[in-house]
């Protein structure tokens, strides 16, 4: 798969820009599907947004957790429980980056962030490629909290 940055990507907000090359869509016109589906809120947009804009093109979103942790109620006052995995949550995590291309989103130092995935890949809205387990190094310092992995789908049927 042959993926490029937009130029100027870096003057948008991350997580459009990361859906656009996902979804192999010029980012103007991804930007132009969001303004129609409500617009920049607090200067970003939201996933879900990005998840409607992603539907018009084709494709289904399925959000896969790095760690899943599970509240098991709003009164609980305790720590999140991990959810363990047979095959490990590292090993089942890597299966769907594997498997499917998409966005990843996490945190760089103190803000959130989103990058694209082709399957091998890792495309960074601020103009960096490198792969998955470059992503917690220097200078890029970015951990992956969840991934969208994009499913094409047939609407028609």
């Amino acid at each position: 798969m042959s993926w490029t940055i937009p130029k100027d990507s870096t003057k948008y907000p991350c997580i459009a820009v990361a859906f656009a090359i996902a979804c192999e869509t010029p980012l103007d016109e991804f930007l132009q599907r969001l303004e129609r589906r409500g617009g920049l809120v607090k200067g970003t947009y939201h996933t879900q947004q990005c998840t409607d804009v992603v539907w018009d093109l084709g494709y289904a979103t399925m959000w896969i957790e790095s760690q899943s942790l599970l509240v098991p109620d709003a009164d609980y006052k305790g720590e999140p429980a991990k959810i363990l995995y047979p095959e490990g949550n590292r090993v089942r995590f890597m299966n769907y980056l594997r498997a499917h291309k998409g966005v990843l989103g996490g945190m760089r130092p103190n803000i959130g962030h989103a990058v694209a995935w082709d399957g091998t890949q890792i495309y960074d809205p601020r103009g960096f490629i490198y792969d998955f387990y470059a992503a917690t190094t220097k200078p890029h310092r970015f951990h992956v909290n969840n991934f969208a992995a994009l499913v094409k789908v047939d609407k028609d049927e």
